[in-house]
């Protein structure tokens, strides 16, 4: 008999809305042909699996996670399957931080420098001084309600913070 998936990593989106120096899909997530994967059947295929045996998922992959559409209504289907999720996002775009907190076991940002000069450079972002700050305002924000999670008596919730070293953020 195949043993089931255990874990489960997940692209729901080819689209990201930055241009990082080290990603592998920097030269394709732009692409206009790129979609987001179809929630209806992505959800029907989570059952499916969630039927077989896989218990976690982890939200990642060619694109940013997060600029789906309908992420919110996939990781909320997928949390009342019973399955324990993970997201590692860019954390610069607009992210439902209560529903993080509450429904995902954790959250890792891709914060690869500890300035907006730097980070600019890195992600190649056109529009100056905007993404660093939003990055760190989420982060704050899911600390924050990490903490009021521990408070509470919860310690279900992790933020992490990635950091890839390169020759831009190296000093």
């Amino acid at each position: 008999k195949f043993p089931p998936p255990r874990f489960i990593s997940c692209w729901v989106s080819e689209i990201c809305n930055l241009d990082c120096t080290y990603c592998f899909f920097s030269d394709t997530n732009h692409d206009k042909s790129h979609t987001y994967i179809d929630t209806n059947r992505f959800i029907s295929w989570l059952q499916d699996v969630r039927d077989f045996g896989a218990e976690s998922l982890e939200f990642s992959g060619g694109g940013e996670p997060t600029l789906h559409p309908e992420f919110t209504e996939i990781f909320t289907a997928a949390k009342m399957m019973g399955y324990h999720l993970g997201l590692i996002t860019h954390a610069c775009n607009d992210m439902p931080l209560n529903h993080l907190a509450r429904n995902f076991k954790y959250v890792r940002c891709g914060l690869d420098a500890a300035t907006t000069k730097t980070h600019d450079a890195i992600k190649r972002n056109r529009r100056k001084d905007y993404w660093f700050p939003r990055a760190v305002e989420n982060i704050r924000g899911l600390v924050r309600l990490r903490d009021e999670r521990e408070a509470g008596g919860f310690s279900d919730f992790t933020v992490g913070i990635k950091v890839i070293l390169n020759a831009i953020n190296k000093h």
